[in-house]
């Protein structure tokens, strides 16, 4: 009996050995290198691989069940894990399989502080090394992945995320570009995708379901993107270089796409309220837009093909739709649908084509005490240097102004309600001018031919 006790006593302390085993293996090839490891807990593995000289290793293990591999190939790298938690993953690559290029003073950490997190960064794959590159991941929480790409000399990435299972991913090819995604909250998802050099990218998101994507392909290109609510979406793609790009989305359930391509493009896009849609293209060179979003279910759409045009667009209420469209140079397009500070205006639709160069077309659709409500503005100019001017001050309005040919001009004033105008001129230098005042006046202008003038006043 008593030999009985003492074998399922010696089972259970072999068991209890057997789970507080850790492992750590560390090889260094070289000269001056250092290596610390740490660990407590049971359960915890670690590998460092260095070759080279002066590099350094600092690894900690806190908790159960965690995993890191740090590879350093080159000289004076410097590699730092911090893992407080359990089933926590950490890999740094420094320099990574037989035959690579050697990669100097590259500085990497990854902090973990939960359970199943997933940190990993390479800096490496430069023909002739990667240098000089700096990487942080720091996770709180748990379930979160974060993966750091670094090819070239002299990158800067930082990672926060603060919550559960959230994803963010940067890849960086190229030299002395600059990346920040910082995550607050739940299940959000960031991407960076850096080619080029000298690039600038920020993100922050606060909040859950969140998604942003950014694409710099070039040089120089700067792109700013904040995300705070739920369920808010960017996508901002930028080819070429010199592009500038703010997104501001503060709500739930916005929606902003951008698309840069050519040199020296800018681009702001504010929403503030929920299921705000804004698409904005820019195809050319130093091309501008601005679009402010206020309220909820507001939808723009800019397009711009072309050099230097400027597109102006700005929403305050609810189910409002601007659609902005420019295919030449030195084009200008304006659409109001309110400002700060004034009453709401919903349910409001404006239109605007331009094809050709110099021209400049505006739509105000806002200026009624209660707000303007359900109005309809179209612009469509064909030609060069054509100008067109709406104003809907009041309910139901409806505007038509179509132009083709050269240096035309057509204002059309609306104040009140159920207005119906409509002016088409084909030609060139012609004039019209409609201003209706009061309810329910009907105006027609058609004018085809040179130097025509039409000059209509209604009110009641």
């Amino acid at each position: 009996m008593k030999k009985l006790l003492l074998s399922v006593s010696m089972l259970f302390c072999g068991a209890a050995l057997f789970a507080q085993f850790n492992t750590s293996s560390v090889n260094s090839t070289g000269n001056l290198n250092q290596s610390n490891v740490l660990q407590a807990g049971s359960t915890n593995g670690s590998t460092v691989d260095q070759v080279g000289n002066r590099n350094d290793s600092d690894v900690d293990q806190i908790g159960d069940f965690n995993s890191n591999d740090v590879d350093q190939l080159g000289n004076r790298n410097e590699g730092d894990v911090l893992q407080t938690g359990d089933f926590n993953s950490a890999s740094i690559h420094q320099g990574f399989g037989a035959g690579a290029s050697e990669n100097d003073r590259n500085r990497a950490s990854v902090s973990q502080n939960g359970n199943f997190n997933d940190g990993h960064i390479d800096q490496y794959g430069d023909a002739g090394g990667s240098d000089r590159n700096r990487s942080a991941i720091l996770q709180d929480g748990d379930a979160n992945i974060a993966y750091n790409n670094q090819v070239g000399d002299r990158n800067r990435s930082a990672q926060d995320q603060i919550g559960d299972n959230n994803i963010t991913t940067v890849f960086q090819d190229g030299d002395r570009n600059r990346s920040n995604a910082d995550q607050t909250g739940d299940f959000n998802q960031s991407y960076t995708d850096q080619s080029g050099d000298d690039n600038r990218s920020r993100m922050r998101q606060n909040g859950d379901f969140n998604f942003a994507s950014e694409l710099q392909d070039g040089d120089r290109n700067r792109s700013n993107v904040r995300q705070v609510g739920d369920a808010n979406l960017s996508i901002s793609d930028q080819l070429g270089d010199d592009n500038r790009t703010r997104v501001i989305q503060r709500g739930n359930n916005n929606d902003s796409d951008m698309d840069q391509v050519g040199n020296d493009n800018f681009s702001d896009i504010v929403q503030r309220g929920n299921i705000n849609e804004s698409d904005m293209t820019q195809i050319g060179n130093s091309n501008v837009n601005y679009t402010i979003q206020r309220r909820n279910n507001n939808d723009s759409d800019v397009f711009q093909v072309g050099d230097f045009n400027f597109s102006d667009t700005r929403q305050r209420g609810n189910n409002n739709i601007a659609n902005e469209s420019q295919i030449g140079n030195s084009n200008t397009s304006q659409v109001h649908q309110g400002f700060t500070g004034a009453a709401n205006n919903d349910n409001n639709d404006a239109s605007i084509s331009q094809v050709g160069d110099l021209n400049n077309a505006h739509i105000d659709q806002y200026g009624d005490a209660g707000g303007s409500d359900n109005n309809n503005s179209d612009i469509v100019q064909n030609g060069n240097n054509n100008n067109a001017y709406n104003s809907q001050a009041g309910d139901d309005n409806t505007s038509t102004q179509d132009q083709t040919g050269d240096l035309n001009n057509s204002n059309t004033f609306q104040t009140g309600d159920m207005h119906l105008s409509t002016a088409d001129q084909v030609g060139d230098l012609n004039n019209s001018f409609v201003n209706q005042n009061g309810n329910n006046h009907i105006s027609d202008v058609d004018q085809n031919g040179n130097s025509n003038n039409s000059n209509v006043n209604q009110s009641n």
